[in-house]
């Protein structure tokens, strides 16, 4: 990705994406030190309180995501000028709220703060991020410029999953207390200077159709069923693959398998590494990647899934990270071009709810929600295939709606201007 050719062309969308490394970064830092405090004072007492902690910050934001989205979407349809800044700015202040809360956390009680604090911002990110993809879709300049874009989004929020895991596991709490107050500062920073950039959302246009003139959701789901039903699954089942990865794959380790926790996490800083890698390399293969290689990925998908639960239970653990690095590179080349993919498959009246619905029923809710229901499952049944299970048929759910969608749909952006 030419880097410095987006930085000449445009600076205020670059402003934009360090913002949301801070977004990323908060949300999944705060989750951390969360599960780590909820253990801390509930294990004893209450296993099930404990466990409802520690997946509670993904949990309960996911689940708000799909309201989230609806209520920002509706909130945009009224207005001609673009609301990103106003939700921007209130993340920012709830994760300066959240970094307070997270210091003074020891007193029990103040993780239901928390837990106020992800369920408004699950809302906020509901909102938010379908609005971000549009705004990176119409500010691009040129094709390569849009799904290079489209990818520093997902490369973003891994970066943000690697540093607040290398923060939280490596660093004392002084020196990651001092530096989360830093961080969220210059968050609120950013988010005012965005907000003082009046022309990058005032009288905001989608392809010169100003956004207030958007359909309503009757409308745009109408027209739209198939379309959004079939990239709902599609990527439900890449948001399930990573929720694992990043939420679900540590604790199954460390709680029943008695991996280390720190070869754990350097075994998923690794993972997530290949993930970037694995976007990086699909950014610029784009034009090859259509329906036919998707379905390919993701029967290899299926396999190393396989194979690597197998290897699990034999704590072959540079086998299963190898095998682990595979599958988040292939997701990452699954998911390279699917935000300018979403663009370009909704007419620009149907874009805004379009996108809201797909990205909060997938990605938005399955993100938090499917690693609730695994770890729980687990709890209930104490069966450790049951992430394996729970992943094998999301794929094949994927696979089926990857089966009936038009070879054309992974296309469409190329005959955008």
């Amino acid at each position: 990705m030419n880097l410095s050719k987006f930085r000449s062309h445009n600076p205020h969308m670059n402003i934009m994406f360090i913002g949301l490394m801070f977004l990323f970064y908060h949300y999944y830092n705060f989750s951390l030190e969360a599960s780590d405090f909820a253990n801390k004072f509930y294990s004893e007492r209450s296993g099930l309180l404990a466990f409802i902690f520690t997946v509670a910050p993904y949990t309960f934001s996911s689940l708000m995501a799909p309201i989230g989205g609806l209520i920002f979407t509706k909130l945009q349809k009224q207005s001609k000028n673009y609301i990103f800044p106003y939700i921007f700015l209130a993340d920012s202040l709830l994760s300066l709220l959240s970094n307070l809360v997270s210091h003074y956390i020891y007193v029990p009680k103040m993780l239901y703060i928390a837990l106020a604090c992800r369920l408004l911002q699950g809302a906020l990110l509901g909102g938010m991020l379908p609005q971000y993809v549009i705004y990176i879709y119409a500010k691009s300049h040129g094709l390569n410029e849009r799904v290079n874009y489209g990818n520093l989004f997902f490369i973003l929020f891994y970066l943000a999953i690697m540093a607040a895991i290398i923060g939280v596991n490596f660093f004392s709490a002084s020196v990651l207390y001092h530096f989360n107050w830093y961080f969220s500062g210059a968050y609120v920073a950013l988010a005012l200077l965005i907000f003082s950039y009046r022309g990058l959302w005032h009288n905001f246009h989608i392809e010169n159709i100003s956004i207030n003139h958007s359909w309503s959701l009757r409308k745009t789901w109408q027209h739209n069923r198939s379309s959004i039903l079939r990239f709902t699954f599609f990527i439900t089942f890449m948001a399930s693959l990573n929720a694992y990865f990043v939420t679900v794959m540590p604790y199954f380790l460390v709680k029943f398998l008695h991996y280390s926790v720190q070869r754990v996490y350097f075994m998923q800083l690794l993972i997530i590494s290949c993930g970037i890698v694995g976007f990086i390399v699909g950014g610029i293969f784009h034009t090859k990647i259509g329906r036919k290689f998707h379905l390919t990925l993701g029967l290899i998908i299926k396999l190393l899934i396989f194979i690597m639960f197998h290897f699990y239970v034999s704590h072959d653990f540079k086998f299963v990270a190898l095998v682990g690095a595979g599958c988040l590179f292939c997701c990452g080349l699954m998911a390279s071009k699917i935000l300018v993919i979403l663009n370009s498959i909704f007419a620009v009246p149907s874009r805004l709810y379009g996108i809201a619905l797909t990205y909060n029923l997938s990605w938005g809710l399955m993100f938090g929600f499917s690693g609730f229901v695994v770890m729980r499952l687990m709890f209930m049944f104490n069966d450790l295939y049951i992430p394996s299970l729970l992943i094998m048929f999301f794929s094949y759910v994927s696979l089926i709606s990857l089966w009936f969608t038009p070879e054309k749909d992974f296309f469409r952006y190329l005959e955008a201007k």
